[in-house]
């Protein structure tokens, strides 16, 4: 590519006014660090982007799932950790059949009455 095209895809104006005092090799140089620079900084921003889709993909998925179980005589405990372009998000969901938790809850503490009698009674 000669040095006219290359030239062209970037602004004069934006170039750093030493520009004009550098070697004609020296110019190419620059020009293709930058261009090399730039093709980087898009890949890196490429990435982040893809992150983020896939993170809100993944969340979208679970709480379309999270819609659809059955919670009749369960309890969920759900922990996702998902990538995004900004960093890491944990996600924690714990909840069930209120039915069915406040029987074990009862029936546990009365167990726990019951061995404390057994051995602190006597």
């Amino acid at each position: 590519m000669d040095d006219k095209n290359k030239l062209q895809k970037f602004d004069l104006e934006a170039l750093p006014s030493f520009f004009k005092d550098l070697t004609g090799e020296q110019q190419t140089n620059y020009l293709e660090k930058l261009a090399g620079d730039n093709a980087d900084l898009k890949q890196y921003i490429g990435k982040k982007i893809s992150d983020s889709k896939i993170a809100e993909r993944d969340m979208v998925t679970d709480i379309e799932f999270l819609k659809q179980i059955e919670t009749e005589n369960k309890v969920i405990n759900i922990k996702r950790e998902y990538q995004t372009g900004s960093g890491k998000m944990e996600l924690s969901i714990k909840g069930g059949d209120k039915k069915f938790i406040i029987p074990i809850l009862v029936i546990l503490g009365i167990v726990i009455i019951a061995i404390a009698i057994i051995f602190f009674g006597k």
